[in-house]
């Protein structure tokens, strides 16, 4: 067990993402064929790819242009020397502009295999290699003295994949360090995690203490919690939750010095076509996230409950463009890369809805595209 190889120097001008780096194979059964139980079937390889929700939050939220983005993960090692999986997404997210900080744990690179069906009304089906015990190499990631140090001097933190009590300690960590009041800390919810938040009461505690300042998850995620508490509870103290619903659009539940805004925003519109709807919930976190970030200085300037719901509107229909473009696209993990620069004048000027600012975004994006 290893810290951090790496070398981020902190500033105000990137963002830290923590999270899961996997390598992701896709196949597909031949036509017209189902998954049948206690049958051999044939597929062929459709795609090797990387996944996981850290690197793909990273890279969804670095196309965003807002900020460099570092990503803290971990890797596998055998006799203390990288395997080839792990030097492999390692150099995929330094060709992409994200600076790799990974914690080293002798264990296997976790890997997902997607077996889509030969019929299309048949759901995909996913499987992840395990450590021979049955626990994932992200399971083996701890807080150490040197990542307390990291975290501090970043204005923004996005945690998804690790476990929800070492999300929750580098939550607390994060703010009792940072009083600044811009700096905002980000959780994107996995299946697991929203499990977990329904059945253990020492995660509920700890949410209460209210260091979290936005939660995402899916309508999926938001049920498994509803299912155990029977309402939201615990997590009603997070400032922001933004629960994604597919062809529903989104929901938003803001609360910020007693007042309470809660939206329900339509898709941006019926997409032409779906050729691939992986990543679609992270182009919508980062980019609703980048917009509300980018605001933040609109925010302190005025501090009303209107302005603040018209910027969580705004920032709503953003997210819900970037997975309408994310869900055309054929590759995993491509993500939209939106024009932020007109929304600090068009926030501030009320002659354009949130979503005629959201397709004026997109005509910007057409255009960039086609020149």
């Amino acid at each position: 067990m290893k810290n951090l190889e790496a070398v981020i120097t902190p500033n105000q001008d990137r963002t830290l993402v923590l999270g899961a780096a996997t390598i992701e194979s896709t196949f597909k059964l031949i036509p017209g064929t189902h998954h049948e139980p206690d049958t051999t079937l044939t597929i062929v390889p459709v795609e090797k790819s990387y996944g996981g929700s850290g690197l793909c939050n990273a890279l969804a939220y670095n196309r965003t242009g807002i900020a460099m983005t570092d990503l803290v993960t971990t890797g596998a090692t055998v006799n203390g020397v990288p395997t080839p999986e792990s030097l492999d997404i390692k150099e995929f997210l330094k060709k992409n502009a994200i600076t790799p900080s990974i914690q080293w744990h002798n264990g296997v690179t976790e890997q997902t295999l997607i077996i889509l069906s030969g019929c299309d009304d048949d759901p995909k089906r996913g499987f992840r290699t395990a450590q021979s015990e049955g626990t994932l190499l992200r399971e083996f990631f701890f807080v150490d003295d040197q990542l307390r140090k990291k975290i501090v001097d970043y204005p923004l933190l996005i945690a998804s994949s690790f476990g929800p009590k070492i999300i929750l300690k580098l939550a607390e960590l994060y703010k009792s360090q940072n009083n600044d009041s811009k700096t905002l800390f980000a959780w994107a919810l996995n299946k697991e995690s929203a499990d977990n938040i329904g059945k253990d009461k020492s995660i509920q505690e700890s949410i209460l203490n209210g260091n979290i300042d936005i939660m995402f998850m899916s309508s999926n995620e938001q049920a498994s919690i509803l299912s155990h508490l029977g309402a939201i509870g615990p997590i009603d103290k997070i400032r922001t939750i933004v629960v994604t619903k597919g062809s529903a659009g989104c929901s938003i539940r803001d609360r910020l010095n007693g007042h309470t805004i809660e939206l329900d925003i339509p898709i941006f519109d019926v997409p032409k076509y779906i050729k691939n709807d992986n990543g679609a919930g992270e182009a919508h976190h980062m980019n609703f996230l980048a917009t509300l970030y980018t605001s933040q200085d609109l925010l302190s300037d005025y501090p009303n409950k209107t302005f603040r719901a018209r910027v969580i509107e705004i920032a709503g229909n953003i997210g819900n463009l970037a997975s309408y473009l994310k869900i055309q696209h054929p590759e995993s993990l491509w993500f939209p890369s939106l024009d932020f620069t007109l929304l600090d004048e068009e926030i501030k000027n009320d002659k354009l809805s949130p979503k005629e600012i959201a397709k004026k975004v997109y005509e910007r994006y057409l255009d960039s595209t086609y020149d």
